[in-house]
């Protein structure tokens, strides 16, 4: 897989020289390289090798159960004399969530793990400063949230240039409060419904802000809508321990839901998660 494109940070190109990472599960597939002109090259490697198995690496119970495997043995695997398993590389699989740092800075948008795929795609670089992140909007509904401070927290100018009906943010007391009874604005660490149902064509939101070194999400009895606040996407496990909720789900673009039930297994910026939990609890989300 290969990804390349411009690099902005602060509205211009990156400095040449700044090495570029690619982080699975916080483990780096990214071959060597660096920002030059100020754009970025990274080629991925070392993802899951089809039909090899690290627990089964002569295939005999694959072969047994009249599945297709590929043994890891000399003579099928490159020749790495002393290592001939390496060829068992159990890494990323398709649809993994790939994080690009740039001189270990992260980056937006995040990629979807696709063995094989050439993609173009500009970068935008956080830093302290400000950082403007987009969020694509379809027409019907979306459940989003703030990845980051807003400079200006007012809906007014969080949505400018997007139309929408009605704007929804579920309180901790099991309520709802929308735009027609009062919400004026929108905070980092909670998800909004927005409903744009008979509204034609996508559109974009651009929200200005700055990145929270740490935040604290609190998780309500049964049912809390949250925020994601990073920039980096990150596994389920390793953001909410597991004794603090029942189900987490996302909803998605195509208008369908996706749950910790049905394969769901990272938090997203920009999505907003309904989490079902039979307890108060909370987690910490560093940045």
């Amino acid at each position: 897989m290969e990804v390349w494109g411009d690099a902005i940070v602060g509205g211009t190109p990156v400095a040449d020289g700044l090495p570029v990472t690619a982080m699975v599960n916080n483990v780096d597939y990214a071959q060597a390289s660096s920002t030059a002109n100020g754009m970025y090259d990274v080629i991925l490697v070392n993802g899951d090798r089809p039909l090899t198995y690290n627990d089964d690496p002569n295939c005999a119970a694959h072969w047994a159960a009249g599945e297709a495997c590929v043994p890891c043995t000399p003579g099928y695997g490159p020749a790495h004399p002393g290592n001939e398993n390496d060829y068992c590389i159990e890494g990323p699989q398709n649809g993994s969530v790939v994080n690009i740092l740039i001189n270990n800075s992260p980056t937006i948008p995040v990629f979807i793990w696709n063995e094989g795929s050439v993609a173009k795609q500009k970068l935008i670089v956080a830093t302290g400063g400000i950082i403007n992140f987009l969020i694509d909007l379809v027409p019907g509904w979306n459940l989003i949230s703030i990845p980051v401070l807003p400079v200006d927290t007012s809906i007014t100018s969080i949505m400018k240039g997007c139309n929408y009906n009605r704007i929804w943010e579920f309180q901790a007391d099991q309520s709802w409060k929308s735009t027609d009874t009062g919400l004026a604005g929108m905070d980092i660490g909670h998800g909004y419904w927005i409903d744009r149902v008979g509204l034609p064509g996508n559109c974009q939101i651009n929200v200005s802000g700055t990145l929270p070194v740490s935040t604290t999400v609190g998780i309500d009895s049964p049912w809390t809508l949250v925020g994601y606040p990073s920039l980096t996407a990150e596994q389920i496990t390793n953001l909410v321990p597991g004794g603090i909720y029942n189900r987490i789900w996302e909803f998605q673009a195509d208008q369908s839901w996706k749950s910790t039930d049905t394969g769901l297994t990272t938090m997203e910026p920009g999505k907003g998660y309904w989490i079902h939990s039979s307890a108060p609890g909370s987690y910490n989300v560093t940045n």
